[in-house]
């Protein structure tokens, strides 16, 4: 294999991140930073001075940059959400392959507009949903597609998390629905546990991503916080190949808890494990677990892309096409939702920590718990601060334009 030469944009962030990795994969010669860009030189000066001395040319302008250098194969996109529609399609007019972070596009007609600009050219895209790429969840599909829980008929993720003021102070853009003009949808769904959601869908398609299509939604977004979007939410997706997803997420949980999807089929379920576990259990035989070594799944989705590019037979573990579905599903949650729904004082606690505060859910771990053995959706259980959504049909769906004045 040769070195794939690649370009950095956004240096501070989620870009630190890909710093370190550039950084170890040059070093294994694997790739050669080519060039980098950020409109702020002083977001991150180590890691500037790091990429400097890779080799990598600055610049304050990605296009200047992405036209400077045509020898690209490769450029990462670590820019804020509202930038990656605009920049990833300007890298694909140029015959460049991207690797985008999560989610590749807020709405689904900037998504679409991004498929349609890959489409006729040679450019991949992976977008770094990393979660996709350990062991124990590659191995979980493999279980699926060979059949050994039978058909599946229900996909249950439940992610329960603690976050205080702290994490919406941290950026100006954090827990609002739309920022500077643009939609950001800033929540559970689509930020902190979106990895989960993603993988929901996977496994409800058994990785095959039209299987994996939602077809309707019925979902409920609500806020404990002062903030607009929303940091509770519980969806039940209806999907193509049949199977049905329920969705459980809050960042009001006084605790930190291991995000899990449990996979029930015909034949058995299987319950996978943000920490890389799988628990199978078989209609008539026993039970097993497995856990499997810690991984670093940004590295894994580098070497992921780096093979697709170096040979058209390996697969992208997350396809921009393959996004699709993500999307839809969040676009349509706050379509049937309708609005982010307040929960009264009355439900709530509140107390200082440090220089912060938390705000919890009384009983919250309680009642996602039995939400999700009974398959039902929090109003579903008659909770008095629930509200129900409509269920809301994505069947041609292609325009999301909530919130917008």
């Amino acid at each position: 294999m040769r070195a794939i030469r690649t370009a950095l944009i956004g240096v501070g962030g989620f870009g630190k991140v890909h710093i370190r990795h550039l950084v170890e994969l040059s070093g294994q010669g694997l790739l050669e930073v080519t060039a980098f860009s950020d409109i702020n030189p002083d977001v991150n000066p180590e890691g500037w001075q790091q990429l400097l001395s890779l080799g990598g040319a600055p610049y304050s302008d990605y296009k200047t940059m992405l036209d400077r250098h045509p020898e690209l194969d490769l450029v990462v996109i670590a820019s804020p959400i509202p930038m990656h529609k605009e920049m990833a399609m300007y890298a694909f007019s140029r015959g460049i392959h991207v690797m985008i972070e999560k989610p590749p596009a807020v709405t689904i007609q900037d998504l679409d507009e991004m498929l349609r600009a890959q489409a006729g050219t040679s450019s991949l895209c992976q977008v770094n949903f990393q979660n996709t790429s350990g062991a124990a969840f590659r191995e979980l599909l493999r279980i699926i597609q060979e059949g050994q829980i039978g058909d599946v008929q229900h996909v249950t993720g439940v992610g329960l998390w603690k976050r205080t003021q702290a994490y919406y102070d941290r950026t100006p853009w954090a827990g609002k629905l739309i920022h500077k003009g643009n939609y950001v949808l800033d929540g559970t769904i689509n930020n902190p546990l979106a990895h989960l959601l993603n993988n929901c869908l996977l496994v409800a398609g058994s990785g095959n991503a039209e299987k994996s299509t939602p077809l309707d939604i019925q979902a409920e977004l609500y806020h404990a916080n002062a903030i607009e979007g929303e940091d509770t939410s519980c969806l039940r997706i209806r999907t193509q190949s049949g199977a049905i997803v329920h969705f459980y997420a809050s960042l009001c949980f006084d605790a930190e808890n291991i995000p899990s999807i449990t996979v029930k089929g015909t034949q058995g379920e299987i319950v996978w494990t943000y920490n890389n576990t799988l628990d199978i259990r078989t209609n008539g035989s026993q039970s097993s677990s497995r856990s499997f070594a810690t991984e670093d799944y940004v590295h894994n989705m580098y070497l992921n892309t780096l093979a697709a590019i170096q040979d058209e037979s390996v697969v992208l573990l997350s396809s921009l096409q393959q996004c699709r579905n993500f999307v839809l599903a969040v676009n349509g949650a706050f379509e049937s939702s309708g609005e982010t729904h307040p929960i009264s004082d009355a439900f709530l606690v509140r107390r200082n920590e440090g220089n912060t505060v938390f705000t919890g859910i009384t009983g919250i771990g309680a009642d996602v718990g039995r939400a999700a053995a009974e398959g039902l959706l929090f109003s579903e259980l008659n909770l008095p601060w629930a509200v129900a959504g409509q269920l809301f049909s994505l069947d041609g769906y292609h325009k999301f334009d909530l919130f917008s004045s």
